[in-house]
């Protein structure tokens, strides 16, 4: 029992600090990106996607940690969620999903260098089209998470108190087509992140193999910020692999230790990813670093 009890408080410590991390996060970015926005009275297209993507996890954050702390909190004696805050639940992850594979494009179509005519003129039309790309991507997610609602309406993993029983057996065939439903309708933003970022990782690669041929040195500055955004994308790959992993378990699994770890796993990467965009932004990266020495400027005095 004492094991238990010290899993369960291990696991809500664990996604409690992930968090706030993600929270800290993508609240710098939101307020950073705002600022700049009542000086500036403008937003470039990169921040706009930023900024959204930052405000929709946010959302999702919290109400991963709601979720947990109202029924998840006993892990080995949980509660069933309302179907409408798990609708919520999802829709919002699927917007930050797609919001994630809007960024995705945009980067790889600014980034990457490309010959053929058609990705050239994408090229140049990106930042017009990023408006209508956000509006999909909440547009989108409503069609994806429909079927939950609709069709995840049996609960054969709950008893008649209404908790869930993680060693029951039975399926629900409506729990399971919504699940597979919702995870076929975000399959595609994975492909999409997926693939960007080996465009990405292939070209910045190519462009560290000519600038070795050119200087004829190894050790260079330039060389090493290739070789760090390569290290951080690749890192970056993993993380959102393991996450979409991590949903699929989550859309047709009903065992209540699996949707914490899965949830840990999810978690971790929506505050994982803030903080690769942090880093990988230089606009973000200097004030960062200047609110840092700021805030430790004030308490050594």
């Amino acid at each position: 029992m004492l094991v238990l009890d010290l899993l369960n408080v291990f696991c809500l410590i664990v996604i409690a600090s992930v968090t706030a991390i993600g929270v800290i996060g993508n609240g710098f970015i939101i307020l950073a990106n705002g600022l700049d926005w009542i000086q500036s009275k403008t937003m470039s297209p990169s921040d706009m996607i930023l900024t959204a993507l930052s405000l929709s996890r946010l959302l999702f954050l919290g109400l991963t940690l709601g979720i947990h702390c109202l029924f998840l909190l006993d892990v080995d004696n949980p509660q069933c969620f309302p179907d409408t805050l798990l609708l919520i639940w999802a829709f919002v992850n699927a917007v930050s999903l797609w919001m994630s594979a809007c960024l995705a494009i945009f980067y790889c179509v600014k980034l990457v260098s490309f010959s053929r005519v058609f990705f050239v003129k994408i090229k140049l039309q990106i930042s017009r089209l990023v408006p209508w790309l956000l509006l999909g991507s909440v547009l989108g997610p409503m069609i994806i998470s429909v079927p939950i609602f609709f069709l995840r309406k049996c609960k054969p993993y709950c008893d008649e108190t209404k908790v869930l029983q993680g060693n029951n057996n039975r399926t629900c065939s409506g729990n399971l087509i919504s699940g597979l439903l919702y995870t076929a309708g975000n399959f595609p933003s994975f492909i999409i992140v997926l693939a960007s970022s080996v465009l990405l990782i292939w070209s910045l690669r190519r462009h560290a193999q000519k600038m070795r041929q050119n200087t004829g040195s190894i050790k260079d500055s330039r060389m090493d910020v290739h070789i760090k955004a390569i290290k951080t994308l690749v890192s970056f790959v993993i993380l959102f692999s393991a996450s979409f992993v991590a949903l699929v378990s989550l859309a047709v699994f009903t065992i209540p230790w699996t949707i914490v770890l899965c949830t840990i796993v999810v978690t971790a990467y929506n505050s994982g990813h803030t903080i690769i965009l942090m880093a990988m932004n230089p606009k973000l990266k200097e004030l960062l670093k200047r609110c840092l020495q700021d805030t430790i400027g004030r308490c050594l005095r």
